[in-house]
């Protein structure tokens, strides 16, 4: 019932956040305060990638409105969380592009949430900028143990193997933009792209929710 609630009373003139306030693109002023804009690059770059652009900075308030999105069914904080990354791909003028790849989670995952997270954020964003977006060019075949409860030894080989590629020949000569929700040490952009660059492509480029790599 606090789904369909969501779906039924919430609009664009609502604060998606904290879900009491008027707002402008599904976000208050008030919580609007509570963000930390990066939409920028980040300094460190990630094997595989030509570049890597994050929309906010990864604190205490970012930290557990990413956790109700993936953990607590609130799936609907997709709208509030695109419409930021949109603007970050507008400032730094990444709608080149050809094609969105979401970073793929284990079947497993999906089936407990019911959704893939960057499957949302991408469709929502595909959509509003008119860019194709695909969800069966890289699967995740197996689960993995969560990159920020591992040291940096065991993250190196937590994803080793973890993804494989379908339909790679669909993104030749294509430019890619890898979405998804958290990054800290850019390890499953690193292995996604991996992938990816097996088949020739114009470029990879990454688009990050948040991080605290900044």
């Amino acid at each position: 019932m606090e789904k369909i609630k969501d779906l039924v009373f919430l609009t664009k003139n609502n604060c998606y956040l904290c879900r009491e306030e008027e707002a402008e693109d599904y976000i208050c002023h008030n919580c609007r305060e509570n963000l930390e804009l990066i939409d920028s690059k980040l300094e460190d770059s990630i094997e595989g990638l030509e570049s890597v652009y994050v929309s906010l900075f990864y604190n205490r308030y970012v930290k557990e409105k990413i956790k109700d999105f993936k953990f607590y069914d609130k799936s609907y904080l997709y709208k509030p969380f695109a419409e930021i990354m949109i603007d970050t791909i507008r400032k730094n003028k990444l709608d080149d592009v050809d094609i969105i790849v979401p970073v793929p989670i284990y079947r497993d995952r999906w089936k407990e949430r019911g959704y893939n997270q960057a499957e949302l954020l991408s469709k929502y964003i595909g959509k509003s900028l008119g860019i194709e977006y695909r969800f069966d060019i890289i699967d995740k075949t197996r689960n993995t143990h969560p990159q920020s409860k591992l040291d940096i030894v065991e993250r190196k080989v937590n994803l080793v193997g973890a993804f494989k590629g379908n339909n790679l020949d669909y993104i030749k000569d294509k430019k890619i933009l890898l979405v998804d929700d958290v990054t800290s040490t850019g390890s499953t952009l690193k292995e996604v792209a991996k992938l990816l660059n097996t088949i020739d492509n114009k470029g990879v480029v990454g688009l990050i929710l948040a991080s605290t790599n900044v």
